[in-house]
Parts: C-alpha cells; sequence; structure tokens
C-alpha cells in the first residue's frame, strides 16, 4: 500500500547529502535499519521509485531519510534536490532485514550508513550504546 507523505523541511546536511522529513502515515510501522520504496509525486516521476532507509525512530511523529544525491545524473536524486517543504513524496511498503541483533562492531561505508543511524539512535535512546562500535568510511 502506497501513501503520499508531505514534506516538511528539506536541508542539505553536506554538499552531496538531503535530510528529508516528511509526515508520518498512522498506519506506518517499521523498526530501525528498515527502508522503504520512495517516489516524487510530480508528472512523470511517480512510478519511479528508489529505496531509502529511515533515519528516524518509529516512535517519531515523522520519518526522516537522509539520501545521497547525484546532481549531475538527471535521475530520482537530482530531482530531489528541487523539492520544498509542502512537495509530496510517494511511500510504500517498508521492507529490509538490518536490525540490531545484539553488540558488535559494525562496517559500513557511503551511504550504506544510513540503517545504523536509526539503529545508533535507538540504542542511545535506550542507553543501550553498550560496546557497540561503528566504523564507517566515505569518501569525501
Amino acid at each position: 500500500m502506497s501513501h503520499k507523505v508531505k514534506i516538511r523541511s528539506i536541508e542539505n546536511l553536506t554538499h552531496d547529502v538531503l535530510r528529508i522529513v516528511a509526515e508520518k502515515p498512522a498506519v506506518l510501522n517499521y523498526q530501525p535499519g528498515q527502508a522503504v520504496d520512495v517516489s516524487i509525486n510530480k508528472p512523470g516521476w511517480e512510478s519511479e521509485l528508489r529505496p531509502f532507509t529511515f533515519t528516524s525512530l518509529p516512535e517519531e511523529d515523522h520519518i526522516e531519510f537522509s539520501i545521497k544525491t547525484y546532481p549531475d545524473h538527471n535521475g530520482v536524486t537530482a530531482q530531489l534536490l528541487t523539492l520544498k517543504p509542502g512537495d509530496e513524496l510517494i511511500i510504500g511498503d517498508v521492507f529490509g532485514d538490518i536490525n540490531y541483533k545484539g553488540e558488535g562492531m559494525f562496517i559500513a561505508g557511503g551511504a550504506g550508513v544510513t540503517p545504523f543511524i536509526a539503529i545508533f539512535k535507538s540504542l542511545e535512546k535506550e542507553k543501550k550504546i553498550g560496546n557497540n562500535q561503528l566504523l564507517f568510511a566515505n569518501k569525501t
């Protein structure tokens, strides 16, 4: 089932990463680390689905994505750069098996860090960071 969600805020986190905060549908349930297919509710872009991981926590009143953009490509992420608050995204069903299974060393590269943003936010909120570690690499 798909849902249209209004963008509340959109900002650059870096020169090529966007943070998008949108309304959260009341019926949306997900776990930290899960993802959803997202498209843009504009003519010609509604069927251009791309998977993005939630960087918000399930109990928050909004959904959030941190998305690496490719402005030189004429694709979805370049189109995301044109959006503003009030514009709409279309989100599909939640999916994904990246979830917390216990303490460890987690390794991520580039945009692959996004599942761990929500997982570590959740651990921090529950005061359960413990000995968990995240090793992350990214090009600059």
